[in-house]
């Protein structure tokens, strides 16, 4: 099974949980502060990707951090992550069950990468038009790629729209180097 369909699996079972005791909300804020303590904590990631530290140590960091932060749901499920061993894998299961959720909510997810940055009023207009596009709300991430050179990609799902200038000229090169073989 792959990483994303036990991720998956995970976070629907989290969502179970949350939903049957009623605590849906709380177990949101619970998933983002967990999520921004992980991915800010160099340390802590690799205490959970570490295979040499034990999983009662880990159990213990997972007490002391988190305890008085987040609702017992949440807890439960930190530590069940810990002893089945699935701990190398918390930010995907963690991204997983905010994709499952916004998913619930008619959210669409999408990333953008740009060439230029762009302003807030800018990033709206073009979420807009996503959402007239799509049909559904849409959860817009932008960020900025130099690399790019000009244009945009993005990413619905697993599509991916490339219209960025990096990729014409990559298209442009390859039709060339094409007629210049055909030539000879």
């Amino acid at each position: 099974m792959s990483d994303r369909a036990i991720a998956r699996r995970y976070a629907s079972a989290l969502y179970a949980e949350a939903s049957a005791s009623d605590s849906i909300d709380r177990v949101d804020e619970d998933v983002e502060l967990v999520s921004r303590t992980v991915s800010d904590s160099r340390d802590l990631q690799l205490l959970f990707a570490s295979p040499i530290v034990s999983t009662t140590r880990k159990e213990a960091v997972i007490r002391r951090l988190f305890k008085s932060h987040v609702s017992e749901t949440v807890l439960a499920f930190l530590l069940l992550v810990n002893r089945k061993r699935r701990e190398p894998m918390v930010e995907v299961i963690l991204e997983s069950y905010r994709s499952l959720r916004l998913e619930q909510q008619g959210i669409v997810e999408a990333k953008a990468r740009v060439a230029v940055a762009m302003t807030d009023d800018e990033i709206e207009e073009f979420r807009r038009s996503m959402v007239k596009a799509v049909g559904s709300d849409i959860q817009l991430e932008v960020e900025e790629d130099a690399d790019l050179i000009g244009g945009i990609v993005v990413k619905i799902g697993d599509q991916v729209y490339d219209g960025s200038l990096k990729r014409q000229l990559a298209n442009l090169s390859r039709v060339l180097q094409g007629d210049s073989l055909n030539a000879n």
